[in-house]
């Protein structure tokens, strides 16, 4: 009795992390006010993601880095307008008082993407991680989620969070898909040296 209410209980929360996730996916089609805004989030994740698969040998740059995050922090102010002129009474306090959860959303993505911006600006972190935290497919993830959950009713909770984690990691794949059907390009020489190289195998 008690392994079969712990696996309904299970399969309870699997359902909702499933639908938060399709809440998270599918947001811009049920509020089309939202497509003007992640239309180009998701258009230059798919651009960046044919590019880096046309040009594999290509790698992030600091400035591409310090570039992305101040995107993410233009995003984290016009969310947050978003939010002031959205009240009866525009006020500071109005706006936190009633709006606690979403100010929290937008100050935890300001704080993020400002730590980064200063990381990446005075090449703090370790090159690798800088890039892979401050990467197009990062920052696009989290102004996405971040303007679905202001701008939509999506109950913000863990359940949410999950679902955000189940976003980031269809994402990848997706990504990754994407990379691997973009032919990479070679320059004459490089052509060569391949050719030469699979003379020599034979």
């Amino acid at each position: 009795m008690i392994n079969a209410t712990a696996i309904s209980l299970t399969t309870i929360k699997e359902n909702i992390i499933l639908s938060r996730f399709l809440e998270l996916v599918t947001a811009p089609y049920h509020h089309p006010e939202l497509l003007w805004i992640t239309i180009p989030l998701i258009a230059a994740l798919i651009l960046m993601s044919i590019y880096f698969g046309r040009y594999k040998k290509e790698k992030l740059g600091w400035n591409t880095a310090v570039g992305n995050t101040m995107a993410l922090l233009f995003v984290a102010m016009d969310i947050l307008h978003h939010i002031y002129n959205g009240l009866a009474e525009p006020s500071i306090q109005n706006m936190i008082l009633q709006n606690f959860r979403e100010v929290m959303v937008v100050i935890m993505l300001g704080i993020i993407s400002l730590w980064l911006f200063m990381a990446d600006f005075f090449h703090v972190l370790p090159k690798k991680m800088a890039f892979m935290a401050s990467s197009y497919m990062q920052t696009s993830l989290f102004a996405y989620i971040a303007i679905v959950l202001i701008y939509t009713d999506i109950v913000i909770d863990k359940y949410t969070l999950f679902g955000a984690l189940l976003l980031y990691i269809a994402i990848v794949f997706f990504v990754k898909i994407i990379k691997l059907l973009i032919p990479t390009y070679y320059t004459k020489m490089e052509k060569k040296m391949i050719w030469v190289r699979h003379r020599k195998e034979k």
